[in-house]
């Protein structure tokens, strides 16, 4: 199982595909890179201007479905969506206008590249936290604070966030500043997740200089473990950080018996 748990491939949703033909070429494309699961994040900007709720998007989500089935591409797909954070956004969680990923408590969030603040994202992960949802922090090697002081993450995981890097990030997609960051980020332990963030096909394309980058920096096996988290993450189980003085963190508003997730610092 290789999973990508963030792509914008749903059709006419945001800025990705504007047709199911650009999606089914997405799916192919995903296919022949070897991603066996993928998870469909739509853009949700509570602002603006990427308003698609989620019954909207179930109702092209199941089309896509339906076409790539019959097309019989051999990759289950997924619906949930990557919201921008705001004040509202766990309340739009809590009313289904939007949605975590597949049928799980897990929750992928962004904020803004610039002009942003951890204390504002901090205050969204912590009411999710206690509505029972866990959140992901999306691609944060190109998040202003988080490039300036990479080490503010481990503010983010003691809250019990998981961190997804972006895989283009590693071979210097979005420039030479976001690929040094993610390259700290992954060497310090402080990515338990790896995702496309695929608006285009071509994307899919890199993935194999990608991996080679992030075995090149980790090691092939250390690396490994970590796209083996995007499979825990669907079928809703924790999920561990490298290998380390474990330190458990449990939501206080987790219910005794369900264990949210194990960090290690």
């Amino acid at each position: 199982m290789m999973v990508d748990l963030h792509c914008h491939i749903l059709y006419q949703t945001d800025d990705g595909p504007s047709s199911i033909e650009e999606s089914i070429r997405m799916i192919e494309k995903a296919a022949e890179a070897g991603f066996t699961d993928l998870v469909l994040t739509p853009h949700y900007f509570p602002n603006g201007p990427y308003l698609k709720t989620a019954q909207e998007n179930r109702e092209k989500f199941e089309i896509l479905r339906l076409v790539s089935q019959r097309a019989g591409l051999p990759v289950n797909l997924y619906l949930g969506n990557e919201v921008m954070n705001a004040f509202k956004v766990p309340a739009l969680f809590e009313e289904g206008t939007v949605l975590p990923l597949g049928q799980t408590h897990y929750a992928l969030i962004e904020t803004g590249r610039k002009g942003t603040s951890e204390e504002a994202l901090l205050t969204t992960i912590r009411k999710l936290d206690q509505a029972g949802l866990t959140a992901i922090f999306a691609h944060p090697e190109r998040i202003d604070f988080v490039k300036e002081d990479p080490q503010t993450l481990k503010t983010f995981r003691r809250r019990g966030c998981l961190v997804q890097m972006n895989y283009l990030s590693l071979i210097g997609y979005y420039g030479e500043d976001v690929r040094r960051t993610a390259e700290e980020l992954l060497r310090n332990g402080m990515v338990q997740l790896i995702g496309s963030d695929a608006h285009q096909a071509d994307a899919y394309e890199w993935w194999a200089q990608a991996r080679e980058e992030g075995s090149r920096i980790l090691g092939e096996e250390k690396f490994l473990r970590i796209l083996e988290n995007g499979g825990k993450v669907i079928q809703g189980e924790a999920v561990l950080s490298r290998p380390g003085s474990p330190k458990v963190t449990v939501s206080a508003f987790c219910p005794s018996d369900s264990l949210k997730g194990i960090f290690f610092d």
